[in-house]
């Protein structure tokens, strides 16, 4: 193996679960109930996937929504350095003292890994960081490990993805690099691939 591609929500962050409490406020703001389920069913969505769910349910354009959730975003400030998943830093520190290539491939609008980056002070770590506003379709679609391998230098079959979702897993499988799943048992999760 010759480089390792990390996902940012869900494997560097425990960010799922702040962003789905944002919602929930949102929700209320809407006079809006949906299932535990659907709300869970968020984690690991691409923002195009994201959108189409918030049409579908709310019947609001996601501007709308993600007006309001700004608001809350922006009132309650995220402290991405605070729900750093457990061992990352030392992973990180082991692959980089290894000079394995390492990348980000992340659904998460480029603004958002520019921020969460920032905070941790770990953008210089990365060879390439991506993001899935880069391309018509973000995860499930495999283009994003595609290309992240392309950028790398290295074959997906030389490349280890880190992932934690369904999408996230079948995108990285389907692009022919091996995955390591982090477990996550909190969204419903198979994980199975």
């Amino acid at each position: 193996m010759k480089a390792v591609i990390f996902d940012m929500d869900g494997v560097i962050i425990d960010s799922e679960v702040v962003y789905i409490d944002f919602f929930k406020k949102v929700l209320e703001d809407f006079d809006v109930e949906i299932s535990e389920e659907d709300l869970f069913s968020l984690a690991g969505l691409s923002q195009q996937k994201t959108d189409e769910f918030l049409e579908s349910k709310l019947h609001r354009k996601p501007e709308e929504v993600y007006s309001l959730m700004k608001k809350y975003i922006e009132g309650d400030k995220i402290n991405y350095s605070s729900i750093v998943m457990d061992g990352f830093y030392p992973l990180l520190k082991e692959l980089k003292r290894k000079n394995f290539k390492l990348a980000i491939a992340s659904s998460s609008p480029k603004n958002t890994i520019n921020i969460v980056l920032d905070e941790l002070d770990i953008k210089n770590e990365f060879d390439a960081i991506i993001s899935g506003e880069d391309f018509e379709e973000s995860k499930p679609n495999p283009q994003i490990y595609i290309k992240t391998c392309e950028i790398l230098g290295v074959r997906p079959q030389d490349a280890v993805a880190i992932e934690d979702s369904d999408y996230g897993i079948e995108s990285a499988k389907n692009a022919g690099l091996t995955v390591i799943a982090r477990r996550e048992d909190r969204f419903n999760f198979k994980q199975d691939k």
